[in-house]
């Protein structure tokens, strides 16, 4: 005979009020730790789903072979014989089910168990939920505004910004045909499970969309999300990072033209990120002190980079052709650069001034997204990027090189001579 399915495999992330267990059926400490789990409104529960449609849906959604999608079967079997059906709470019934498998079977069978558990929510809640991906109402729309206004004012980045609003829009486009008016942390757990199961994201990915959606719950709904072990979460790959032998640098290098063979020529030389030697302005550069003032960098921290010394030269005469820029845009009466921050308002003249003017500079005058003002910005990266890549192919390279690359390729040249990697002390 089939097991009667558990009610915390049927029914949502929490128990409503009509269907809470009361202390006659369920232990006093269930009882007690399921109803913290309570949603304030009363929720639909979700149709159960058999065997056969449970193994189908691992086959062809989450892409189990068959041998695995028949373990996950047995996985859930086994959760409704030793989890109680007074437990209602998937959160409850995820820490006894863990606690009473994990007495005879090892660490590695009892994360695979749960991670079967995981899906069949979620082949669940899907079945239940239905599509999504519409277009959103006016109403979200200004959500996603309100949002892009709190960043401002937070004075997050512009990619920050555009790549929270992007998540924040399609989390809200996925759980606009959800019942109920007001957005909950089971809509949180089905789009992380959702990015792991169907779109198969990437661990940092999804990590990407779940700061993203805690922003949008923290500071513009003003609301906590707690619970969320239940979702499925994307597998953490480990992945060596692509490195260039010094024939193979030489060679990238001698094929990118002019001033990108000099931008990547440094950012090997001086172990720099590519914005690192975008956002340099002409006062980061101390040719006396053979030394380069990377401002703002990663976590924003300041940090100093050896500027080369057969790169002086080169860099000397790039500078003096840049001032050449600098001096037609004050005849010209051009805006001039983006100060960072607040300086702008402090130092008034200063976004004219030649300290502050780019070492990179665009050839074009632009539009800042934010603020709608004009200023002359630095190159975008993809300028680099796409010579960069043209020049691995042109050299006849097979490695996935990026302009990264030449950066751990400094880190590793070092460590091959016999030289601490200055990364190490800056990651």
């Amino acid at each position: 005979m089939k097991p009667k399915p558990n009610a915390a495999l049927t029914t949502s992330v929490t128990s409503t009020p009509e269907t809470a267990a009361t202390p006659s059926t369920a232990t006093p400490s269930a009882t007690a730790r399921s109803a913290a789990f309570r949603p304030e409104s009363p929720r639909p529960t979700p149709p159960a789903l058999a065997d056969v449609d449970f193994r189908r849906y691992l086959v062809d959604v989450a892409h189990f072979n068959p041998k695995r999608a028949g373990t996950a079967v047995a996985d859930v079997n086994r959760f409704r014989r030793l989890v109680p059906r007074s437990v209602e709470s998937r959160e409850v019934a995820l820490e006894v089910f863990e606690r009473e498998l994990g007495r005879g079977a090892p660490a590695e069978t009892v994360g695979r168990a749960i991670e079967s558990v995981k899906h069949y929510w979620y082949a669940v809640d899907r079945l239940r939920w239905g599509g999504a991906g519409q277009r959103l109402p006016a109403t979200l729309e200004r959500v996603v505004a309100q949002a892009i206004q709190t960043m401002r004012l937070q004075h997050k980045s512009y990619r920050t910004e555009k790549s929270y609003a992007s998540w924040i829009r399609r989390f809200l486009a996925h759980s606009t045909g959800t019942p109920g008016a007001e957005l909950s942390e089971e809509h949180v757990r089905r789009y992380l499970s959702y990015l792991a199961v169907e779109r198969h994201v990437s661990s940092a990915t999804q990590e990407q969309a779940f700061n993203a959606i805690l922003f949008l719950y923290r500071f513009v709904l003003h609301r906590r999300i707690e619970g969320l072990r239940e979702s499925i979460r994307s597998k953490r790959s480990r992945r060596l990072p692509v490195v260039l032998t010094r024939s193979e640098v030489d060679a990238v290098l001698k094929r990118l033209p002019g001033r990108f063979g000099l931008m990547g020529r440094l950012i090997y030389g001086a172990g720099l990120r590519l914005r690192e030697c975008l956002g340099l302005r002409t006062m980061d550069i101390e040719f006396d002190e053979a030394r380069i003032m990377v401002r703002s960098a990663k976590g924003r921290k300041d940090r100093a980079a050896i500027l080369p010394r057969t790169l002086a030269a080169e860099l000397l005469r790039h500078i003096d052709e840049v001032r050449v820029l600098y001096e037609r845009d004050r005849v010209q009466h051009n805006p001039g650069v983006r100060l960072p921050l607040a300086l702008e308002h402090k130092h008034q003249n200063s976004e004219t001034s030649w300290k502050w003017f780019w070492a990179f500079p665009s050839d074009r005058i632009s539009v800042d997204p934010q603020s709608g003002k004009s200023y002359r910005y630095h190159l975008h990266p993809t300028a680099l990027q796409r010579h960069f890549s043209t020049a691995v192919r042109s050299a006849g390279l097979l490695k996935r090189a990026t302009v990264h690359s030449l950066r751990h390729s400094f880190a590793t040249h070092l460590i091959e001579s016999g030289v601490e990697s200055p990364l190490d002390r800056h990651r």
